[in-house]
């Protein structure tokens, strides 16, 4: 029989303790799943890693939050760790993966010496039937456009862009448009007004601001119309920037990078910061090109 519109939201609002089985599938690259294999069930068998499990012997291990069992594919690699455990809602659930199984796969890769991904988490309400799932979506296509031209000069920050869209680490991914952000704004824009004030030509400013986007969260919504260097410097520097970049703050604690928690507050702040950095980059190089052209219109008058 299928639920009505007010038992599914009934199962969606509880907030009474009750049991759950969680499945982590693992994979052998970042990234959960290609365009064309979008699929979010319990089966752990899906899953994959570099991880061979010895012929007949059973692993598994005994934590706090009880027995978790790995499950193994047909190739013989460990695919997933599955476990049951109680909660009260979708947030107690992830943050029993972050305080309890995530430390357990840090462990894992550190003493094996060998990367474990967790391409996504799967977890099933065994009261209200409610099967939900945390993964990373495939990425888009796209077709080209735009201009076929572009300054070497800023080829530092075209790299940092590349190695961010192509990171399975929202962690990484940001550290690299901060350091995107930090070079326009640090070194790129220092430098082209010293040469302007050597030319004789007017100094260059970056004036982009935070565009509106569908996709922006609730909370970065209040940066809309903010110009991009005070967003930079007054929100994702102090809150995210510096928090990754060095292993612990003098007024907080070790960053734990495996916590769903964790990166989830920064992957909420991402896109903030792609889309910071893809305009104040785009802006950058109009100005090294507007610089291009008043020295060349310069040194055509000195002729």
């Amino acid at each position: 029989m299928q639920a009505t519109p007010e038992q599914d939201k009934a199962a969606l609002s509880d907030s009474s303790e009750r049991d759950f089985t969680v499945v982590v599938h693992l994979g052998k690259e970042p990234g959960s799943f290609s365009s064309t294999s979008l699929d979010v069930s319990l089966d752990p068998a899906h899953g994959a890693s570099l991880i061979v499990a010895p012929p007949g012997i059973e692993l598994g291990f005994d934590t706090t939050v009880g027995k978790i069992e790995t499950v193994v594919n047909a190739r013989g690699e460990v695919a997933a760790l599955k476990y049951r455990c109680r909660a009260s809602s979708r947030k107690m659930v992830l943050t029993i993966y972050s305080d309890e199984v995530a430390p357990l796969l840090d462990h894992i890769a550190f003493s094996l010496d060998v990367p474990l991904f967790v391409r996504s988490i799967t977890w099933f309400d065994e009261k209200n039937s409610v099967l939900s799932a945390s993964f990373v979506p495939p990425f888009k296509t796209v077709a080209p456009h735009g201009e076929g031209f572009f300054d070497l000069e800023l080829r530092p920050l075209y790299s940092l862009y590349r190695e961010a869209i192509t990171s399975g680490s929202v962690f990484y991914q940001f550290l690299c448009y901060a350091k995107i952000l930090e070079g326009v704004f640090r070194w790129y824009l220092p430098k082209l007004r010293e040469e302007a004030k050597q030319r004789g030509v007017p100094s260059p400013y970056l004036r982009t601001r935070v565009e509106p986007h569908e996709e922006l969260g609730a909370e970065n919504q209040k940066w809309v119309g903010c110009g991009v260097e005070k967003v930079f410097n007054d929100y994702l520097q102090g809150q995210f920037r510096d928090a990754i970049a060095h292993f612990a703050l003098e007024s907080g604690e070790p960053l734990v990078t495996s916590s769903y928690l964790a990166s989830g507050a920064v992957a909420n702040n991402l896109l903030l910061a792609r889309n910071c950095a893809r305009m104040a980059t785009t802006e950058l190089g109009l100005l090294v090109r507007n610089m291009k052209s008043a020295t060349q219109s310069s040194e055509s008058r000195e002729r």
